[in-house]
């Protein structure tokens, strides 16, 4: 049997080999090969669920909690853009179950500086009116969330897989201080017209902010024969909770310090949204790679992927398919 280059990762290049019989609750005898990718051939062929393989699928491909979240999640939703390093931690609560957890890693945003308001504001003044604008930075026109401490779990095996056996982030930075800059500019028309806008004029702030973030990683599998590919569905709905308990007034003017601050926070939270849930969109190649290359069968037979979940271990339900 040729395994070479059945894999890109060193933890899913076949090894060894074992098969075994099971019968099912359902009355069903099904033919179980296990495959020693790493570490020592296990004695044990007991599996946390009953019916391996649900009758209107003909095979399964189950990959070990260990693996994937050591091994596999790690190199597929690690991303070298923004330094996104994932470390497998396990086994926790007292289980066989293993999660990731970012070690390293940050997302950052353009923030140049912007008017707050959709217009000028205006007052009377004599012989005409003043015009005001009132903008928000931050230093270096930049703003960043490190990721240090997201996790990746497990789905709940006991529930129904449609809506629980899909993989869980979640990500809480509490009170990360952010400076930035509150400033205004003004700008008088008259019966001569108007001069130019004056410079804008800041001055210093400073908050407390939480980032929060929770997600269902459910997996979709798209293309067909030999390019298929197990991918995280597009998460573009997980809004991230920025928020802060926006300090009382304080400094140079103390009737509004609130106002600037919930600017802020508005804006950092729409700057921000777009990167953290991007970073979530990745192929799975590893795994996709794993589960179509020849290991029994001829090369034109391979496994057709149908739906994939992480319950513990990561599970992909497929039928048997020919390339001719």
């Amino acid at each position: 049997m040729n395994t070479d280059n059945v894999s890109l990762l060193p933890e899913l290049t076949p090894k060894s080999f074992k098969f075994n019989i099971v019968h099912t609750p359902s009355n069903r005898d099904l033919l179980q090969l296990f495959i020693t990718t790493s570490g020592k051939d296990q004695t044990s062929t007991s599996l946390y669920m009953d019916e391996l393989i649900p009758s209107s699928y003909e095979c399964s491909l189950i990959i070990s909690s260990k693996i994937f979240f050591q091994s596999v999640l790690p190199t597929s939703i690690g991303n070298i853009d923004i330094g996104l390093v994932l470390n497998g931690n396990g086994p926790v609560n007292n289980n066989d179950l293993w999660q990731a957890k970012a070690i390293k890693g940050s997302v950052s945003s353009s923030f140049p500086p912007k008017m707050v308001n959709e217009g000028s504001s205006s007052s009377m003044a004599p012989l005409g009116i003043d015009y005001f604008e009132d903008y928000v930075a931050v230093p270096d026109d930049t703003v960043g969330v490190d990721l240090t401490g997201m996790l990746f779990q497990n789905g709940d095996r006991s529930n129904d897989p449609s809506n629980d056996w899909c993989s869980k982030m979640s990500f809480d930075m509490k009170a990360k201080e952010y400076s930035f800059k509150y400033g205004s500019r003004s700008q008088f028309c008259g019966i001569l017209g108007c001069h130019s806008w004056s410079e804008i004029s800041y001055n210093n702030y400073s908050l407390a902010v939480n980032v929060k973030m929770e997600a269902d990683m459910k997996f979709i599998i798209e293309g067909s024969g030999q390019n298929q590919k197990v991918q995280l569905e597009k998460v573009d709905s997980t809004n991230p909770m920025i928020i802060s308990e926006l300090q009382p007034p304080a400094g140079a003017c103390e009737c509004n310090d609130s106002h600037f601050q919930t600017a802020f926070l508005d804006r950092l939270q729409k700057e921000m949204t777009p990167q953290l849930t991007s970073m979530l969109n990745k192929p799975f190649t590893a795994v996709s790679l794993f589960s179509l290359k020849n290991i029994l069968f001829p090369a034109q037979n391979l496994l057709d992927m149908k739906e994939a979940y992480v319950p513990g271990d990561m599970v992909i339900f497929g039928n048997f398919t020919t390339t001719k």
